[in-house]
């Protein structure tokens, strides 16, 4: 009898079990009838296109980077090899008669003569380096990079090279929906930049708004205050002395500002721009006396994501440029890599895989670009003088 009873249970059981089972897989067979399993190991990383995220205040970040590092391997030594850059250095009235292609009338480029002193004195100053930038000895951690100092803005970001007292580049976004609302007001002054007073950094390493005078180029600006008229105290932000390098008034007001309208205008059509500027920091440059190297050469790069495709173009402007140059962009477009190459940059390194920049970096095409050309600022792109 027990048997029986035994035999019986162990059947009900099989039974019960055997309906939930089927009952479990038919119901896990229906929810996932429309889903695919997939093995990780299989599947490439998604290239996720994000809209750009506005800082909501001025901050500075550390980085133990140093792809940007000196044209000189400049080290924290008394030593600097100074006879090498003297020596090396472009005869001042050569260089100053042919960077004076770019001057306008009325206005005189002008830098210091005795560049040994002057290049001296800058060295010296470069190697009473706070201990900011020092490695600290116990913890044998890095500071900052002089060479390469991140500095983070409200709509824009700083590489910034303290050897130079120039950026090494500077990133901002332009969006169409700004321009349509860009009738603000011009800032009419120059600052030292916020940031570095905040640190307590020595103010031989902040320009000031007198950094260029007597010179007679230009506070050009980088990131233009043109891009960010939709904004009063961003536009203010741009005229910091950190977004500005030393250019002559023939490129700055010429040339260089035609580019800086197309680019607009590109914006617009795309609408939204990616763009790096900057100066081309090479070997043997010469000095102003707050001892900002003069570049000789400046670039744009140009990035922007359409209809699943990224597109890209830089473009290279020299000093000498002048009125009669009248609308070169065409040609001085190169490519990224090209540009890269001269620079030592890689631009797009934090923000796309390699192969998503080798399809953008490697060519350009100037069809991509003319044809995106459309004017949506708003006040006519006339930017109104502060008169505060």
């Amino acid at each position: 009898m027990k048997n029986r009873l035994l035999l019986l249970l162990l059947f009900f059981g099989f039974l019960i079990q055997s309906c939930s089972v089927k009952e479990i897989d038919t119901l896990s067979r229906s929810a996932n009838k429309d889903v695919t399993l997939y093995d990780s190991r299989n599947v490439a990383t998604a290239q996720v296109y994000e809209p750009p995220q506005q800082a909501t205040q001025t901050t500075f970040v550390a980085t133990q980077s140093n792809d940007i590092s000196s044209p000189l391997e400049v080290k924290y030594d008394k030593n600097l090899g100074l006879k090498e850059i003297t020596s090396q250095l472009e005869d001042v009235n050569t260089f100053v008669n042919n960077i004076s292609k770019g001057a306008l009338a009325g206005r005189k480029i002008a830098i210091p003569e005795d560049q040994n002193d002057v290049q001296t004195k800058c060295l010296e100053n470069f190697n009473t380096l706070p201990e900011i930038f020092n490695e600290d000895k116990k913890t044998k951690t890095i500071g900052f990079n002089p060479y390469d100092f991140k500095i983070k803005h409200s709509a824009y970001d700083i590489s910034y090279n303290f050897y130079h007292l120039n950026p090494n580049y500077v990133f901002h976004r332009i969006h169409k929906s700004n321009l349509q609302n860009s009738c603000g007001k011009r800032s009419n002054g120059f600052y030292a930049d916020e940031t570095l007073k905040n640190l307590r950094i020595p103010a031989s390493f902040i320009l000031t708004d007198s950094g260029f005078k007597g010179s007679g180029f230009d506070r050009g600006h980088m990131a233009p205050s043109g891009d960010f008229v939709w904004n009063q105290s961003i536009n203010k932000e741009s005229f910091y002395m950190t977004n500005m390098s030393p250019q002559t008034p023939g490129l700055n007001q010429k040339t260089w500002q035609k580019l800086e309208s197309h680019i607009r205008r590109w914006a617009c059509g795309v609408e939204e721009l990616e763009v790096y500027t900057g100066p081309v920091l090479e070997k043997n440059l010469h000095r102003l006396k707050s001892c900002a190297s003069i570049p000789r050469k400046y670039f744009k790069v140009l990035s922007y994501f359409k209809e699943g495709k990224h597109y890209g173009i830089a473009f290279l402007y020299p000093q000498t440029d002048n009125a009669i140059d009248n609308d070169p962009y065409e040609s001085r477009a190169l490519s990224i890599r090209e540009l890269e190459s001269l620079t030592g940059i890689n631009f797009f390194e934090d923000k796309y895989s390699k192969e998503v920049q080798d399809s953008f970096e490697t060519k350009f095409d100037l069809s991509d670009w003319k044809g995106k050309e459309q004017n949506c600022e708003a006040c006519k792109g006339v930017l109104k003088v502060n008169e505060d």
